[in-house]
């Protein structure tokens, strides 16, 4: 990860008052804010499995805690172990207090983060951010788009990746009944010879508990197999797979784009081969499923919260 792009306006004096200092979440007696802002352990100084660590930031006296936050999560980290928050790419645009939410808008490039990464940015968000005193939730954007609702410091972490031996916070894709895709939070046991990606499609043939989203797949559909190696996790689907006369085009992409983005959301998966009894399929529905499909812009969803 690299310097990011800092799109949103901050004053110049806010900008010379920041500093980042050593480690720590207690006040240095200084008159000034200060907060902890949260980033990436890099893998190679990863130790006792721990991913993430606060590091202090100072602001000026007068600063606005939110619009600092933001710039710090987007600028480097002083310390050498610690990585950049935000992944190449990705920016943030603005960030804005309402009430107890820390309203952050990100650039479009957001949408195309899944899996650990995404993981790891939201966590460091929700976690600087909820730092800040009187803010409890945080709130993720795409221009007007609501991506991630009301994070708090203690469920951000790990709300799409395989957690422990035997536990998962998983997010599972269906399509809203508005359009495009929505998903839900859900918790998957993980045991004895079970895999995580098996769970993770369990829950999808469940269909949705929302009613604002609808089945990602028919009721008719079989899946075969779930395998996973080298970042690819394979799925085969039994004959007359999306085959129904009924599903437009339209219907068949956003089907396809609710297992993809459920099983990408895995640390270890990067796409997904989906295949008919076994065999790679050129054409469905106008789609070409011969080649592993990975998320796609504009295709990651929002988050539904009844």
């Amino acid at each position: 990860m690299k310097t990011k792009n800092i799109c949103f306006l901050v004053p110049l004096v806010l900008l010379l008052a920041i500093f980042i200092c050593a480690c720590g979440r207690e006040g240095s007696g200084s008159s000034d804010s200060t907060l902890s802002v949260y980033r990436p352990v890099k893998a190679e100084y990863r130790t006792g499995g721990e991913l993430i660590r606060a590091e202090k930031v100072s602001l000026g006296e007068n600063a606005d805690p939110v619009q600092g936050a933001a710039y710090a999560i987007s600028a480097l980290s002083a310390d050498d172990k610690l990585d950049s928050v935000l992944p190449d790419g990705v920016e943030i645009v603005s960030a804005e207090q309402n009430g107890k939410i820390a309203k952050v808008t990100m650039n479009a490039a957001y949408r195309a983060v899944g899996g650990m990464e995404k993981t790891l940015v939201d966590y460091c968000i929700a976690l600087t951010m909820c730092s800040i005193p009187k803010i409890d939730y945080v709130s993720i954007y795409v221009g007007s788009d609501l991506i991630e609702s009301r994070l708090t410091a203690g469920d951000a972490v790990m709300k799409n990746t395989v957690v422990s031996s035997d536990e998962a916070g998983v997010r599972v894709y269906f399509p809203r009944l508005t359009g495009g895709l929505g998903y839900e939070y859900r918790t998957i046991t993980v045991s004895g010879d079970s895999m995580p990606e098996r769970l993770i499609m369990d829950e999808l043939m469940a269909g949705p508990k929302s009613e604002q989203l609808s089945e990602a797949l028919p009721k008719s559909t079989v899946p075969l197999s779930v395998y996973a190696n080298g970042g690819i996790c394979s799925i085969s689907f039994a004959e007359g797979f999306l085959s129904d006369e009924a599903l437009t085009d339209e219907d068949i992409q956003l089907s396809i784009y609710s297992i993809v983005n459920s099983l990408t959301g895995l640390a270890d998966v990067d796409s997904v081969q989906i295949l008919v009894e076994g065999r790679e399929v050129s054409d469905i529905g106008g789609f070409d499923l011969s080649e592993p499909l990975s998320r796609k812009a504009g295709m990651s969803g929002f988050a539904v919260v009844e």
